[in-house]
């Protein structure tokens, strides 16, 4: 689904939930080996969320209820944020 006009707008992709794990990344792991992506969360109604703001736009990764949601679009991290609280 798309929401907004041109470069105001966000993108929201909605999907069965999977066993998988998250779609941005990994946090860094304990046990050496190397440095690992850590993502920043937030809480969207409940869900923790992976958020990764950039100086072009913001994703946000979630599942809720089975249903996996990520919300992309070049808009701040706050704007996105109300965005995946709407769903």
């Amino acid at each position: 689904l798309f929401y907004g006009k041109g470069l105001g707008g966000i993108l929201v992709i909605e999907r069965p939930a999977s066993a998988g794990g998250s779609a941005l990344g990994r946090p860094a792991s304990s046990s050496g080996g190397g440095p690992g992506l850590t993502i920043p969360t937030v809480q969207i109604n409940g869900a923790t969320a992976q958020q990764l703001p950039t100086p072009l736009g913001t994703l946000l990764q979630f599942t809720r209820g089975g249903v996996s949601y990520l919300v992309v679009g070049s808009v701040d991290s706050s704007t996105a944020d109300a965005a995946a609280r709407g769903l």
